[in-house]
């Protein structure tokens, strides 16, 4: 017999995001410790998710954000801790 597996509750932010790396990877679900690149995502399709991500939690992403974080857990977890700045935060920082 083996072990139940352990489920983890999604956090609100997973949820958002999760939706999102779900409709760029054209999926029907994910699991929070994929990888967004071994399930497909690219170059392309993680530009056109930043953004959709972005705009939706108003926050600029930098490009390589995946890159450091590239599972939706530690991509989540960037976000909740405030790793990338609101877009209100970079305005108030390149004002002229």
């Amino acid at each position: 017999m083996s072990e139940p597996h352990e489920i983890q509750a999604l956090s609100p932010t997973e949820i958002i995001v999760g939706e999102i790396w779900m409709e760029a990877l054209q999926l029907d679900s994910i699991n929070p410790d994929d990888n967004f690149f071994e399930m497909g995502g690219d170059s392309l399709t993680s530009m056109m998710m930043l953004f959709r991500v972005s705009d939706t939690l108003n926050m600029d992403m930098p490009p390589d954000a995946l890159m450091d974080a590239p599972t939706l857990r530690e991509f989540c977890k960037a976000i909740d801790g405030r790793k990338f700045p609101t877009s209100a935060e970079t305005t108030e920082e390149y004002s002229i």
